[in-house]
């Protein structure tokens, strides 16, 4: 996901996202572009679809390739609670320049247009300094990676593990795996704007992806069965593994598991977790004295 200013101010954002509503006939993975609305907030009804991919894999460079079709310069419109209400297909070549008009609508650019517009990464950034890229997965905003926070957002050491205890090895790839009390304490990991996923937003994402999320946001990478593996959606989830209550380690390769902030019981958690043998989304209770992953996700 990125931003786009012109002379630094922010006038819209550009990434590639899953469009999809399910018995809609809108199962599409496409760069879209949004302009400003009202608050200098994205709009999100007025989506501009400049390049759409095949939606299946080349099998030979597992990478989604441009379609080669006039199916280009659609439009695309979101409504509450991740809902894609409508899409519009295109009919032009894939768009490679935008223009932002005045009214901050997009539109395609000539080919032979000067580029103004300056195009800068939109991060999430943590305490330790820490940034991680973000994907847009219906209207919800998350980190594309697993948190590796050390520190509370006021600078006070969090205890953190690394699977087998090898922070060398797995601290860049697989990120901190936390307890469920220590990620849901005062003051906090999640920096200004975002939060730790609640109940609700875990059945938004599962609810934009059905059916099949799972697979839809496993990584394309360390899954010990990988035809379960799509990551249409961007979420790149990986097998992390966890500690459990004992101390011991194990799961890594068969199963990604993220805390929620919700606590069913006083001794439980409440989270999510993709397995290598299925292509859904799992939920249940777990102690809050195991570690897992962490995900954060913007505040709308």
């Amino acid at each position: 996901m990125h931003y786009i200013y012109d002379n630094n101010v922010l006038v819209g954002q550009i990434g590639r996202e899953y469009l999809f509503r399910n018995g809609k006939s809108i199962d599409i993975h496409a760069i879209v572009v949004y302009p400003i609305g009202q608050g200098g907030k994205m709009d999100l009804t007025r989506g501009y679809v400049a390049q759409v991919y095949n939606r299946a894999r080349n099998s030979s460079t597992n990478q989604y390739e441009i379609n080669p079709g006039t199916v280009h310069g659609g439009f695309v419109e979101f409504g509450p609670k991740d809902t894609l209400y409508t899409y519009t297909a295109g009919r032009l070549a894939p768009v490679s320049k935008v223009v932002v008009n005045g009214a901050s609508d997009i539109t395609a650019a000539a080919g032979n247009a000067i580029t103004t517009l300056d195009v800068r990464p939109y991060l999430m950034t943590d305490a330790d300094g820490t940034s991680y890229p973000v994907v847009k997965i219906g209207t919800q905003y998350w980190m594309q990676q697993n948190l590796k926070a050390e520190h509370y957002i006021d600078g006070t050491p969090i205890t953190v593990y690394y699977f087998n205890d090898d922070r060398t090895t797995n601290r860049d790839v697989l990120g901190g795996l936390y307890t469920w009390h220590s990620i849901n304490t005062a003051p906090g990991v999640a920096p200004d704007g975002w939060r730790i996923p609640t109940y609700d937003d875990w059945y938004s994402i599962y609810h934009y992806l059905y059916p099949d999320a799972g697979r839809k946001m496993r990584a394309l990478e360390m899954w010990a069965n990988m035809s379960n593996a799509d990551n249409v959606s961007g979420f790149s989830g990986l097998p992390a593994g966890r500690r459990t209550d004992s101390g011991s380690y194990n799961e890594r390769n068969s199963y990604g598991q993220w805390w929620s902030s919700y606590s069913p019981t006083t001794s439980d958690g409440w989270r999510i977790y993709l397995s290598s043998g299925g292509a859904s989304i799992s939920t249940g209770n777990l102690g809050k004295n195991y570690t897992q992953s962490i995900r954060l996700l913007r505040d709308n």
